[in-house]
Order: C-alpha cells, then structure tokens, then sequence
C-alpha cells in the first residue's frame, strides 16, 4: 500500500548481490541482482501491475536452474523472463522497505506487510493472496470486518488458527447466488459472441 510518487526499494539484500526488488513511479516492479562486481536489472514487470496506494500480494520467484524470474500480483502472472547474470551471496543483511547501496537509501512511502522470503520457488498454485490469520479467534465480528477487508482488497482466502473461525471465513469467501448468477451470465454472453473481445 504505497503511493508511486518515487521509486522504492521493497526488500533488499544489496543488488550487487543477491537481490533487491523495487517499484518504479510507473507501478512496475524491478528485480535486480549481482555477481558482486556487476548488476543487472534483470526483469520488469508490466507496467501499471501495482496501483497506488492499495493494498496487494505480491510474489517474486527465481529459478535458478533455469535462470528464470517470475512475478505475481494478487495471485496473477504479471510478467517473467531470464536472466544472465549469476546472482552471489553477500553480506549484507536483509532489509525490508529501504536499500540502495553507494547511491543512498529509497524508502518505501506507505505500508509493508507480512513479507517473507523463503528457500525455494513457489509454484504458481503457491502464491495465491491468501490473507494472514486473524489472531483473536474469540472474535467472529472483527474476523468477519477483516475477512471482507481482504476480499474487498484482492484476496482469495484467508488462514485460520482455530477451527471456530473456519464458518466465518466460508461465509464471506463464498461467492453469493447473485454473484454467481452474475459470472454465469458473463460466460454465456461470451459463448453465445464466440470470436468477440467484449460483450
């Protein structure tokens, strides 16, 4: 949830390194990493993938084996492609919101949250926007307010801690009769224009 005034680093560990993911004043995400010596800007993103000042998930994977780079926004592919250059492990410590190395720090404006960095590739079924728990499971009123938060802001689920949250969470995921009613209505519009963009 930033605004696209500057551009900002999101997670770094140094991009002469390992890594260091930015967002540029267009909403396109960078990936840069380095051999230690040299950098490359390894992979964009389509431009407007992020909007300002809204909340959404985001995934970077790199496959190192076959040296590919892909990202996701809201659990969606918003871009991939190869890289050269061999990325080495540095020495510097992550860190979340901030980097720039020799050319001076870029801050993230606006808000983080639950990031996470893990040791292997996430598969496309994996990086799902999948809301974090609510941790007050005494609470169905504040789950269901946060629940129907996520799936205003994007989210497709949303993780549970106690089984008594689990009714909550069904109720406002599940897509009502109207709703339904309403996405069948769209494919047989489309069936019935087969060869059209737009009906």
């Amino acid at each position: 949830n930033v605004s696209l005034a500057t551009r900002q680093t999101l997670i770094s560990k140094d991009y002469l390194h390992e890594f260091e993911l930015t967002l540029e004043t267009t909403g396109r995400l960078n990936m840069f990493q380095g051999n230690g010596t040299t950098y490359q800007n390894t992979l964009s993103s389509a431009g407007g993938a992020i909007a300002a000042n809204t909340w959404q998930h985001v995934v970077v994977t790199r496959t190192a084996a076959t040296k590919t780079i892909r990202f996701y926004v809201n659990g969606v592919a918003a871009g991939s492609g190869s890289y050269v250059t061999t990325p080495v492990a540095g020495t510097t410590a992550v860190s979340i919101g901030r980097g720039g190395v020799g050319a001076g720090y870029q801050y993230v404006n606006g808000w983080l949250d639950e990031v996470a960095v893990y040791p292997s590739v996430l598969t496309a079924a994996q990086v799902a926007a999948i809301d974090a728990v609510y941790t007050n499971f005494r609470d169905p009123e504040g789950l269901r307010v946060e629940a129907a938060e996520a799936l205003r802001d994007g989210f497709t689920a949303k993780m549970a801690i106690h089984p008594a949250q689990v009714p909550v969470i069904n109720e406002v995921f599940t897509p009502t009769a109207g709703a339904v009613a309403k996405a069948r209505a769209v494919v047989a519009a489309f069936e019935a224009h087969p060869g059209k963009g737009t009906v």
